[in-house]
């Protein structure tokens, strides 16, 4: 959800520091041009990750500020690693097919070339089509 990403960005910022009272949603949702439903949707998404706390008459506020917005392991990062420096050498080995093609087109082709030359010089019978 882009408001949610948003306004996990703005606290992280410190823009509302911790025990800080949050934006209303009327304000919120002015803000961001949409619907106070769509605001209520994220703002409730924070408070069930603990980033906000409501209180009862007395509003919203910043209960915690996130150290990061996604959490990571080593072993995830090692996996994307590895799988793209597979794909790498796939698509390396790709490249140097390509290479070899390449080289045997041309190399035809140059040999095609030369026979032209030598038919249009009356140096070789043309051969027959099969």
């Amino acid at each position: 959800m882009q408001i949610k990403d948003d306004l996990l960005l703005r606290i992280s910022s410190g823009e509302w520091p911790v025990g800080e009272r949050f934006p209303s949603l009327r304000a919120l949702a002015t803000q961001y041009e949409v619907a106070e439903l769509t605001v209520h949707t994220a703002v409730r998404e924070l408070q069930r990750d603990g980033i906000l706390v409501s209180t009862s008459g007395r509003g919203t506020f910043v209960r915690e500020v996130p150290t990061s917005t996604a959490s990571v392991s080593d072993d995830d990062v090692l996996d994307e690693l590895h799988a793209i420096r597979a794909e790498l050498a796939e698509l390396r080995q790709r490249v140097l097919n390509q290479d070899e093609t390449a080289a045997t087109m041309k190399s035809n082709l140059d040999e095609l070339t030369h026979r032209v030359d030598d038919i249009q010089a009356g140096n070789e019978a043309p051969t027959e089509r099969r």
